[in-house]
């Protein structure tokens, strides 16, 4: 959970940002909190996929992953 504007809500966000964070875990609110850093930006690409609507693209993203997946541990090898 993140807080932002007097707004409380879920969010993915603190754990693809590392560097220069945007929110920083406030373990007096037990949520993120805005950290009031102009700089701050996802080091991690991130998306989310709406299940109801777009199964078609969860089955594809995991079927990517898997090949990806593959191709690494045959490289490695």
């Amino acid at each position: 959970m993140v807080e932002y504007n007097t707004f409380i809500y879920p969010s993915i966000y603190p754990y693809v940002d590392f560097e220069d964070q945007q929110f920083v875990y406030n373990a007096d609110k037990d949520f993120f909190t805005y950290n009031d850093n102009p700089n701050g930006q996802a080091e991690v690409w991130h998306g989310i996929i709406n299940f109801k609507e777009d199964i078609a693209k969860y089955k594809k993203f995991f079927n990517e992953l898997q090949t990806y997946n593959s191709l690494q541990t045959d490289a490695n090898t």
